[in-house]
């Protein structure tokens, strides 16, 4: 989490210092921030207060000074004074304390629906994981600073926002939801190095992955996507693509420029024909996470590529996986059933 420290540490060790300025901004008829002031916008601070009340802060787990007194867990609720803000659980401010940078409520018994996070005009960091939150994810549209949000295992629904022209995004996980609708566009997010949409009800096909070379973790297993996999040339940093469990046709695009991946998760799809050359780097696979490519109806005729998949997999020949007494192409030797 991002934390700023120099001007905090000035207004606890300096109190006298700190009432001065409280009573200067007051007497100049303004709550904006100055320079030094320890103060936020007002509009970030009522976007704080917005928060507590949509996701019933009285009922959290911990919101150590957001309340002058003790927060009640119903009813009207008095905040502590103006200038407090950066102190409150949960929340961290920049260097001069007079902007929100982070809010980390993770595991925090949030309740509720989350408010608009527009106000947050310099926020990097978002965590709300874990938590018992429902409705649709807020717009994250003009939140040019974002580097981190997470808002996985809760119940939330509606569609994926919009991600463009957040060009510093690093790392947007929003799995174990009932989220549904497309998945948004990850062009032009030349900093993205994980996204995580895993066990939601997305469907339509896969975004472009051409061009996100920092790429390291897509993983969007268990919905139900259509399409093709798109080609991975471009994504030179893929370390692990899992996209299990959807509805994917076609065939497996070539794996020759991934030479950082050690992990590819295929299975429970509708994808055909003969497996690529397999990079070298899926030669020991995670024991706990072995790369799957059944129950597919690839192509078994056996070819020069399967020693490659046969480390990949853990499994000799391949096709064999999971049971040696099966097929890929025909997991219960019924025909082919191993996908929805």
């Amino acid at each position: 989490m991002y934390k700023g420290h120099k001007i905090r540490r000035v207004c606890r060790e300096h109190p006298r210092w700190w009432i001065v300025a409280t009573l200067a901004i007051a007497l100049a008829g303004t709550l904006l921030p100055q320079r030094g002031s320890c103060v936020i916008p007002t509009t970030e601070r009522q976007a704080l207060i917005d928060l507590y009340t949509a996701t019933n802060g009285g009922g959290w787990t911990l919101n150590t000074n957001w309340c002058a007194s003790t927060c009640p867990a119903s009813g009207a609720t008095t905040f502590n004074a103006v200038g407090s803000e950066c102190t409150w659980y949960g929340v961290s401010c920049d260097d001069g304390q007079t902007h929100v940078t982070a809010i980390g409520l993770t595991g925090n018994n949030l309740t509720g629906t989350l408010p608009a996070l527009g106000a947050f005009m310099a926020l990097r960091f978002f965590a709300v994981t874990s938590n018992h939150l429902s409705g649709t994810l807020p717009s994250l549209s003009g939140l040019t600073q974002l580097v981190e949000f997470h808002a996985d295992k809760n119940q939330f629904s509606g569609s994926l926002p919009s991600l463009s022209g957040l060009v510093g995004l690093g790392d947007f996980t929003a799995s174990g939801n009932q989220l549904g609708g497309m998945l948004p566009s990850l062009s032009g997010l030349i900093g993205l190095y994980s996204f995580d949409v895993a066990d939601n009800q997305l469907t339509g096909s896969l975004p472009s992955l051409s061009g996100l070379s920092a790429l390291q973790w897509f993983n969007v297993d268990s919905n139900q996507l259509t399409g093709s996999i798109p080609s991975l040339t471009g994504a030179t940093g893929l370390q692990v693509i899992s996209v299990t469990n959807n509805r994917l046709t076609g065939t497996i695009p070539a794996l020759t420029g991934s030479t950082n991946l050690y992990h590819i998760g295929l299975g429970g799809n509708r994808i055909t024909g003969a497996v690529p050359a397999a990079p070298s780097s899926l030669a020991t696979p995670l024991a706990y996470w072995p790369s799957t490519l059944c129950a597919n109806p690839l192509t078994t005729t056996p070819s020069g590529n399967d020693s490659g998949w046969n480390a990949a997999t853990g499994s000799t020949p391949w096709w064999a996986m999971p049971f040696a007494t099966n097929r890929c192409d025909d997991i219960f030797n019924n025909g082919f059933e191993g996908s929805p």
